[in-house]
């Protein structure tokens, strides 16, 4: 089923909302792109989205770009950390539960380095101490898995709003 008719439906993102997903379909990045060079932001358009679940990474690259965003695809932490130009993107969606880290860390390393930017997280974890730890590292909006379009754009929208 595609994200699209999803999307209209109402109905919830999943992490196997697209069975038999290859990361060849993703426009994957894994901190470099083909000649080597690490991708570079260039609108405010763009957002950033990291997790290791192939399916949720594809459902929400529909969505994104039913919506007018340019989504930069993560799978890993360590991917993530390779890449350059965090302010020029409108916001990341950030995973929790990564296997080479957790988003919260992820979050808490971009503000010590001084980067600003709209952190939205998503996670299959509905710990309250998880909750708790997300929303005291200044997210913009904490979804739990599964989650309607409705719940990831709007909080989406109000995030790039504040950065134009």
């Amino acid at each position: 089923m595609a994200l699209l008719s999803t999307a209209r439906q109402g109905s919830h993102l999943t992490p196997h909302s697209f069975k038999g997903t290859n990361r060849a379909e993703l426009s994957w990045h894994d901190g470099a792109s083909a000649d080597g060079d690490i991708p570079r932001v260039q609108s405010r358009n763009f957002v950033i989205v990291v997790d290791n679940d192939l399916g949720m990474l594809r459902a929400i690259k529909r969505l994104l770009l039913q919506h007018d965003y340019e989504p930069i695809l993560f799978s890993s932490a360590q991917a993530f950390k390779s890449h350059a130009d965090f302010e020029k993107a409108a916001c990341v969606i950030l995973d929790i539960d990564l296997p080479d880290g957790s988003g919260i860390d992820l979050r808490e390393d971009l503000k010590a380095a001084g980067v600003s930017m709209p952190v939205i997280f998503i996670t299959g974890n509905a710990n309250p101490k998880v909750r708790e730890a997300a929303v005291a590292s200044g997210c913009v909006a904490f979804l739990t898995k599964p989650f309607s379009a409705h719940e990831l754009i709007e909080p989406l929208k109000e995030a790039s709003a504040g950065r134009s």
